[in-house]
């Protein structure tokens, strides 16, 4: 490993450095030093979490009230349900830059040809008959995304979005289940009862704890700590390691400025999400 460079095992699927070639010092390249171990932060891989369990009839299912944007019937969770056209991705005028990411792509497209990506007449290979001409066609004004499908387009390509967060567009929806904040949960007093849902961030089983897994939940507002006892952990397997979007009904146990929520019952809520992709970093 040179200089610079992570560990290929630290690098992930989606990060920017997947797949790059660090260059040696100086900026030369040069023949890779022998592999040695790679460094690992303390915690290894959840070994019962290899088997992703299967999904059951009592989890949260779609109805015709999810629809996806095209009205197709398609279950896309409530995250594309219902989110409206933001003002500002409204499509602009004829002549100005485009204004949202559909409007962008069909003029990126227009610039894509043998011309675009490189010409191959230098390979003795006969280009496109029509290289280098405009194409003769009548401009097109593509509707804007919703904030749902703005949302999902931004998860897929970087884990992370510049917008709101997406459990502010379920907020309405966990508020009639009566699941409360990240912010209302640190506020609330200790022992009360509480239920509270998030994306799962973060799942820990260290070996010292008895076989209790911790868990970290985030929402809008901030992040919530869960701490399942190991009697629940066999008891709701299935949620605790499938569910990506988690409710948690439980008691907050709030003391010298620390809380976390001492789970009772867990709830699977991934369909909620729809398309949206998310990750867990999860460890014992």
């Amino acid at each position: 490993m040179q200089a610079g460079e992570l560990p290929a095992e630290r690098r992930g699927a989606g990060s920017p450095l997947a797949g790059a070639e660090a260059p040696g010092e100086g900026g030369a390249s040069g023949p890779r030093a022998s592999a040695a171990p790679a460094a690992r932060s303390g915690f290894s891989p959840l070994e019962f979490a290899l088997t992703p369990p299967q999904k059951t009839a009592s989890q949260p299912q779609g109805t015709d009230f999810f629809l996806n944007a095209q009205g197709t019937g398609k279950n896309d969770g409530l995250l594309l349900a219902g989110t409206p056209q933001m003002p500002e991705n409204r499509p602009s005028p004829e002549g100005r830059p485009a204004t949202h990411r559909r409007q962008a792509a069909w003029a990126v497209a227009a610039l894509e040809g043998p011309s675009g990506r490189g010409s191959r007449a230098g390979q003795g290979i006969q280009g496109d008959l029509f290289a280098g001409l405009a194409p003769a066609e009548a401009p097109v004004t593509l509707a804007a995304p919703t904030e749902g499908e703005n949302l999902v387009a931004d998860y897929t390509s970087l884990g992370l979005t510049l917008g709101r967060h997406p459990l502010a567009l379920l907020r309405t929806a966990l508020s009639a289940r009566r699941f409360v904040t990240a912010a209302q949960l640190w506020a609330a007093p200790d022992r009360k009862l509480l239920r509270g849902a998030g994306i799962v961030t973060n799942r820990q089983r260290p070996g010292t704890a008895s076989g209790i897994v911790f868990l970290t939940l985030e929402d809008e507002t901030g992040n919530v700590n869960v701490v399942v006892k190991p009697d629940l952990v066999e008891k709701q397997r299935r949620e605790l390691l499938g569910a990506r979007l988690l409710g948690v009904y439980g008691v907050l146990e709030s003391r010298e400025g620390t809380a976390h929520l001492l789970a009772k019952r867990l709830v699977d809520l991934t369909p909620w999400l729809g398309q949206l992709p998310t990750s867990s970093r999860d460890f014992h």
